[in-house]
């Protein structure tokens, strides 16, 4: 079922349909017995879900939803792309929310 809903997502993303392609991942157990991840994995796909409902008119609680779930992970983290990629989505949130100053830290 997780390789059908990645592959789905993969096919909605291909066609900027970003509101699609963050539902169908946020529908994944990250956190299942079934499939465990490790949490390179688990931050990677909460990440990419955040950036998902932030291509989809800035789609702010959700985004959020998915970045606060990452920020337990991202002290973990050495992959500086994907430590980066948070930062963008986490700043963005701010400066939606009207943060700026938060934002630009």
């Amino acid at each position: 079922v997780v390789v059908i809903r990645e592959k789905v997502a993969e096919l909605y993303e291909s066609e900027q349909q970003w509101l699609r392609a963050a539902q169908m991942l946020s529908g994944i157990d990250l956190d299942s017995g079934i499939r465990m991840l490790d949490d390179t994995n688990k931050l990677s796909k909460c990440v990419q879900i955040a950036r998902l409902y932030l291509e989809d008119d800035d789609d702010v609680v959700n985004a959020e939803a998915f970045i606060n779930k990452a920020s337990f992970l991202v002290t973990n983290s050495n992959r500086e792309i994907l430590n980066l990629q948070y930062k963008v989505c986490y700043a963005r949130i701010l400066d939606l929310k009207r943060k700026f100053l938060e934002a630009a830290l």
